[in-house]
Parts: structure tokens; sequence; C-alpha cells
């Protein structure tokens, strides 16, 4: 059984600015058309990308795609991102891809790499990388022991 497929159409064409914009950039032969397996294999292969860095599979399955979206509004953005990446590379032979999607994909795939850093340091999808959870300021060394910097000079 497949990973959940989580976002539309729809979610695809509003990231690239509708499906005239989209079939514009797949269609090399200039015919109006493309092969809508291969948005569907970019949108599976995208929500699958999605769950593996999240990894919590089981507690993001069961719910229909607009329902996921307005729960997981990010996890949908992500997928929406890297699909458009995906049915390009899927859709067009090898062509380079345009700056645009490129950063896209750069995009989706900071995403992924923070869902992921989520997961492996809390073992869950909605950690917030805020102050209170991470280092912040300058690592002092010293005497023997490492200290930060702050905690030597006082917080106040």
């Amino acid at each position: 059984m497949p990973n959940q497929l989580f976002i539309t159409d729809e979610d695809v064409f509003r990231r690239i600015g509708g499906k005239a914009a989209l079939t514009q950039l797949l269609d090399p032969n200039r015919t109006g058309s493309w092969d809508q397996a291969t948005l569907d294999s970019a949108k599976q292969d995208a929500c699958n990308f999605v769950l593996e860095a999240a990894g919590v599979a089981a507690d993001l399955g069961g719910f229909q795609a607009s329902e996921f979206a307005s729960k997981f509004p990010n996890l949908v953005t992500y997928a929406s991102l890297k699909a458009l990446a995906l049915v390009w590379t899927y859709g067009t032979g090898g062509q380079a891809m345009p700056d645009r999607l490129t950063v896209f994909d750069q995009q989706a795939m900071a995403g992924l790499e923070l869902l992921a850093t989520r997961r492996r340091k809390h073992g869950a999808s909605d950690y917030s990388p805020q102050p209170s959870q991470q280092i912040n300021g300058t690592i002092s060394m010293g005497e023997g022991r490492m200290t930060l910097a702050g905690w030597k000079s006082g917080f106040c």
C-alpha cells in the first residue's frame, strides 16, 4: 500500500501560477497537453519524501487531502514545491530545470531537512527550532572545558 497522497493537482498548480503555466513548462512540443500520470507520479513521490522526512506517517495518516491541508499546511507546501521539481524532471526528458523551479526544489529540500532534524531530535514533526531548543551564542573554549560565552558573562 503506497503512502498517503495528501496534495491535489490544484496545490501544485497554485505554486506555479495555474494549470496553463505548468502546461507551458511541460509542453516542449507545444501541443497544449501533457501526461497527467507524470504529475500523479510526481505528487505521490513528493508526498513520500515528506512523510519519510517527518518520520511519523502513523500520526499523519487517515486524513483527506483537504483536512490534511488545514492541519499540516507546511507539509502540503513542501510536497507541492517538491512535486513541481519532480514533474519537471519526469516530464521533460532531461532538460535543464528553470531557475524558479530550482529555487522551489531548494526550498522544499530545506523544509524536508528541517522535518528530518525535528524527527531526529524529538521524534515528532512539530518540533519548533526556537532558541529554547537550540544553542544561541558562541562557545568559549577554556581550561579543559567548553561553556557558552553568555554563561561566563551573565545573561542579564
